[in-house]
């Protein structure tokens, strides 16, 4: 006799459920520059079962303004000024379903001027298994920025990394009795970041695991504590540190400089105080950056890293 473990269909999510939280926090005022990358990883069933209009009409009727469409064009700050701030990516064709998917197998995905801006940065979507970056350890093997897309910054690719953390009763995905040490964690995580990889992604993802995908801002920054005197910090980047932070921008500090065609390489400016040097924000009318052409050498710009 075989006995089989079934969750009731009520336990699980619906997806208008999910797509209706999706569009809360698009809706959020401080959320208003942010721009969302979901990744359909449907299978055959989807159109043996033909739900293909089905699963279209939910995403129309729950996001249906804020969806990048396959037509739209213009820069990525010109479409999320647009509020165009969803982008639905699937691995698998759907014929039926109109003109809201991108597909990682189709060229046109990553061709348009959005995406060469910063998006998909330039040319095609590229997928691994984490086998591929990481050894049996599950330690990052050496000279992977080729495949992670990012050592030629002339011709720079968008790169994800699939993993699998099934378990089949006591057993992993890899039919041992451990989780699978070749997998997405805390211990190569910020490495597979830093090597240029643009997703990772992780089964079972928690608040926890969260963390570990966060490479810009330190992970002991308290942006609670800040909130009523942000306006006398600066954004710093410390010495052998490789996150940003904030400190006081009375204190002195040298201004950070990106090679006008080299988005990689970076050098230090002047150094200054208070230095009101500061980005605008997407739907905010363009400023000016006061005296940026004298903070850096010939050939850079005052600007932020924008990748691990």
């Amino acid at each position: 006799m075989c006995v089989v473990s079934c969750e009731w269909i009520e336990d699980q999510l619906r997806i208008e459920n999910v797509l209706e939280e999706i569009r809360a926090w698009l809706e959020e005022s401080r959320n208003r520059d942010e721009l969302i990358v979901l990744y359909l990883d449907v299978s055959s069933n989807l159109i043996r079962w033909k739900q293909e209009d089905a699963l279209a009409s939910a995403f129309e009727s729950s996001l249906g303004t804020y969806l990048l469409r396959r037509n739209d064009t213009g820069s990525l700050v010109e479409l999320v000024r647009q509020n165009k701030r969803v982008v639905l990516v699937s691995r698998r064709s759907l014929q039926s379903a109109g003109d809201i998917y991108h597909y990682t197998s189709s060229p046109s995905t990553c061709s348009y001027p959005c995406c060469v801006d910063a998006l998909f940065l330039n040319h095609r979507w590229t997928e691994y298994d984490i086998g591929v970056f990481c050894d049996k350890t599950g330690k990052l093997r050496s000279g992977m920025e080729k495949k992670a897309g990012k050592e030629d910054p002339e011709n720079p690719f968008y790169t994800r990394i699939v993993t699998n953390q099934l378990r089949y009763g006591p057993l992993s995905k890899d039919f041992i009795p451990i989780p699978s040490p070749v997998n997405i964690h805390n211990g190569n995580a910020q490495d597979l970041y830093r090597v240029g990889v643009n997703t990772l992604a992780t089964d079972y993802i928690d608040p926890v695991q969260m963390k570990d995908h966060v490479w810009a801002w330190s992970h002991t920054l308290n942006v609670s504590s800040l909130r009523d005197s942000y306006a006398e910090y600066c954004v710093v980047m410390k010495p052998n540190r490789t996150a940003w932070s904030l400190t006081l921008c009375r204190e002195t500090h040298a201004v950070l400089c990106q090679h006008e065609k080299n988005p990689h390489l970076f050098v230090k400016g002047a150094v200054v105080s208070n230095p009101q040097l500061f980005l605008p924000l997407l739907h905010s009318a363009p400023s000016p950056v006061a005296n940026a052409s004298s903070l850096c050498p010939d050939g850079y710009v005052f600007s932020p890293p924008t990748t691990a």
